[in-house]
């Protein structure tokens, strides 16, 4: 089948006869087969952020800023504020400003998200394969079921379990 639609596009560039607009539309499906899942994909990455920091509002105020934060710095700053943050227990973040509680939670949030750079040296470079082979649907579908992961437990780790922020935490980790 899938010969058979690359023959039939195949032919109809070929034809030249068609005018512009047909030769842009036919262009611009095949470029939404592979762009479509690209821009899906971070979509769903970035919803898991969302997810699991709405998840830590439900706790509280100090929750939901504590995995703000570390979630930011985890992408934003990686791991070299994140491991000079977990040593002081938030102080670099108590210097910027940040309440003394936010400050100590946001550490132990950051201990506690840790493992998610170990997952960062596969997701990348596989991550990059597959678009280099043009199969990003299966980035798409992989993404999609990370976040139907990231919901689960997270419902379950904070509402169900009521572990917290640390729930939370590992719930981003697993997804």
């Amino acid at each position: 089948m899938k010969n058979q639609n690359q023959k039939k596009i195949y032919g109809e560039m070929k034809m030249g006869k068609k005018d512009l607009s047909t030769r842009l539309w036919i262009e611009t499906k095949k470029l939404w087969v592979i762009v479509g899942p690209s821009i899906i994909s971070p979509v769903a990455s970035y919803s898991m952020n969302i997810i699991t920091q709405a998840f830590a509002g439900h706790l509280g105020d100090v929750q939901l800023a504590a995995i703000s934060i570390a979630n930011t710095a985890i992408v934003g700053f990686n791991f070299g504020l994140i491991a000079f943050t977990c040593k002081d227990h938030g102080s670099v973040l108590k210097l910027f400003g940040q309440l003394d509680d936010v400050g100590e939670m946001s550490g132990v949030v950051a201990i506690w998200l840790i493992p998610l750079h170990f997952s960062f040296v596969f997701q990348f470079p596989l991550q990059r394969f597959l678009q280099s082979q043009l199969k990003t649907r299966v980035l798409a579908y992989v993404s999609f079921c990370a976040l139907g992961v990231n919901v689960l437990t997270s419902w379950v780790f904070v509402n169900v379990l009521d572990w917290g922020v640390i729930g939370a935490s590992l719930a981003l980790d697993i997804s």
